[in-house]
């Protein structure tokens, strides 16, 4: 899933002015006070973060401490996983009903694009094969983009 400009989302916790853009300057009113985070600002991606978390562990899931942009959610007979990067949210259950009521949550929550099953991760296939209900990853594409890049330094 994907998050419809994301950083917007943040709240500001600092006082933080910016000057109007020129087209369009109301007199006296030149330097506006940002109630929110927009692009661009060094706090954005942090404010953003912080927004998710809230909202997120307010729906039931529990952050895991290894890793601050997992998130987990389970009961005695079910497990769901979360994962959020930057602006992109990837799902992974063990049950259809928790995923489909947790995408409506989202929706609710956030602007969103369902982008449908995934495919790719960072660059990594998700491979799949359901009738043996396995689930892997393979990194074929990223090691040779990896030796490739590498090659192409090594003969400058």
């Amino acid at each position: 899933m994907d998050i419809k400009t994301a950083f917007l989302n943040g709240n500001l916790e600092e006082e933080i002015y910016m000057n109007q853009p020129i087209s369009f300057v109301s007199k006296g009113q030149e330097d506006c006070r940002l109630k929110r985070s927009i692009y661009g600002l060094k706090q954005s991606s942090r404010s953003w973060y912080f927004r998710f978390h809230e909202a997120i562990t307010s729906f039931g899931f529990t952050m895991v401490s290894e890793d601050h942009c997992v998130y987990v959610k389970k009961t005695t007979k079910e497990i769901m996983f979360l994962t959020l990067y930057v602006d992109d949210i990837l799902l992974a259950r063990n049950n259809l009903e928790m995923i489909n009521a947790t995408k409506q949550w989202l929706f609710s929550v956030f602007e969103m694009k369902d982008m449908g099953e995934a495919r790719y991760v960072l660059g990594v296939k998700i491979v799949r094969n359901r009738p043996k209900k396995l689930l892997g990853m393979c990194h074929e594409a990223y090691i040779k983009r990896v030796l490739e890049s590498d090659a192409s330094f090594q003969t400058r």
